[in-house]
């Protein structure tokens, strides 16, 4: 359990740092960098599964030692058993906390929303596209729902200047068209699932300030005046800090959105449905390798383990064809141990070169005997040798894990 809590940490803090790198590349558009950043994060749940589904295996080439062998299935199974069932609760713990906070988060909003009273001006710049506009006690425009989206207003938005007005209202249109309520919610469920990946919530967090700047970047092209726009972030940011009512998330890095608003070689391509399926496409296809791969190396004996040497050791048959070729190999075999010392369930679990040593270690494994033990032993592990010149065989050992 620890093992594959490690891996994914290991896979997709890979994933989700070059991500975050990714984010903070400046040549890019915002609307750009946030979709990586989202596709990211999707991605989560194919780093956890892929390997189990699909396994891509690298051995590294380290020698393997003369003798190698250990009852893995074998160690402490009692307490492995226990240890593995705590982590089990300790996450499904964290998840019902996150889980929770979100619902009972998403509801009160949802419930505050309704209970807000209907805007009773109407506006051409959400006439036609089924937005409802409500007033709220707030400094600044926020948005509410997917399916049947809210813009809740301040109380004195009647008297902010038409051009402030249409700016504002323009940018939580921009919200709307992105749909950036409901990729921050997925956004949101799946770092509740990862909960233990702190650099999850770092790349949600960097998905709603560069949502917000693509939004910035949909009203400058729009034709807003970009001093005038930022003067009024500035007259929002002040009124913010004057009032006792904060919507949760409402609070975005206001020096970055005023520079990039300001800077007028900044890249402010929008990201349209043909641009996200190749993003995509690009970050799974970085994704699956990272997902699958397995390294492998050679094994080694733990701590706290002792040799088990076998009474009756008897050296496995050196092949014809290996030998008239000179062909030297070796083998891990992996059998159970019985009450009685008896060798069984003998199998191979890797073999170089192939199909050439197999049949003879197996031979020989079958006729080792072990002093009788108090319990039978599951998945002890030995390296056999074939090497030339040595007359009497290998010499079979295996350690097995107290």
């Amino acid at each position: 359990m620890i093992e594959i809590v490690a891996t994914f940490l290991l896979k997709s803090t890979l994933l989700l740092g070059l991500a975050g790198a990714y984010s903070r590349w400046e040549s890019r558009s915002p609307a750009e960098r946030h979709a990586v950043a989202f596709v990211a994060i999707l991605a989560l749940p194919l780093i956890a599964v892929g390997g189990l589904v699909i396994r891509w295996n690298i051995a590294l080439p380290e020698p393997v030692p003369d003798v190698l062998g250990w009852a893995s299935a074998a160690v402490a199974p009692a307490e492995t058993a226990t240890r593995s069932t705590w982590l089990i609760i300790v996450y499904l713990l964290g998840l019902a906390a996150f889980m929770i906070s979100s619902v009972s988060e998403l509801w009160a909003t949802s419930r505050y929303a309704r209970r807000l009273a209907e805007y009773r001006r109407s506006h051409e710049a959400v006439a036609g596209h089924g937005i409802r506009i409500k007033v709220d006690r707030c400094s600044s425009p926020w948005v509410y729902g997917a399916r049947r989206p809210i813009i809740v207003v301040p109380e004195d938005f009647c008297t902010w200047g038409a051009s402030r007005r249409r700016d504002a209202l323009a940018h939580e249109i921009a919200h709307i068209r992105r749909s950036d309520w409901l990729s921050d919610a997925l956004a949101r469920f799946i770092c509740n699932l990862f909960w233990f990946q702190p650099l999850s919530w770092g790349i949600r967090k960097r998905m709603q300030t560069l949502a917000e700047r693509a939004c910035d970047d949909f009203v400058l092209r729009r034709g807003a005046d970009r001093y005038e726009y930022a003067e009024t972030l500035l007259d929002i940011a002040r009124h913010r800090r004057r009032e006792s009512f904060k919507l949760p998330g409402s609070q975005h890095p206001l020096t970055d959105r005023i520079e990039s608003i300001l800077n007028r070689n900044a890249a402010r391509e929008p990201m349209n449905a043909n641009k996200f399926a190749t993003t995509a496409t690009l970050v799974l296809l970085l994704t699956c390798p990272i997902a699958c791969v397995s390294v492998q190396g050679p094994e080694q004996p733990q701590r706290g383990e002792f040799r088990l040497l076998p009474t009756v050791r008897v050296a496995p048959v050196y092949p014809e064809e290996a030998g008239r070729q000179g062909i030297e190999g070796v083998v891990l075999v992996e059998f159970d141990i019985t009450k009685d010392g008896a060798t069984e369930n003998i199998r191979i679990v890797s073999e170089e070169p192939p199909n050439m040593f197999a049949d003879a270690a197996m031979q020989s494994a079958a006729q080792w005997v072990y002093p009788p033990l108090e319990e039978r032993l599951q998945g002890v592990r030995s390296i056999i040798r074939f090497e030339m010149g040595d007359s009497d065989g290998p010499a079979p050992e295996g350690y097995q894990s107290q």
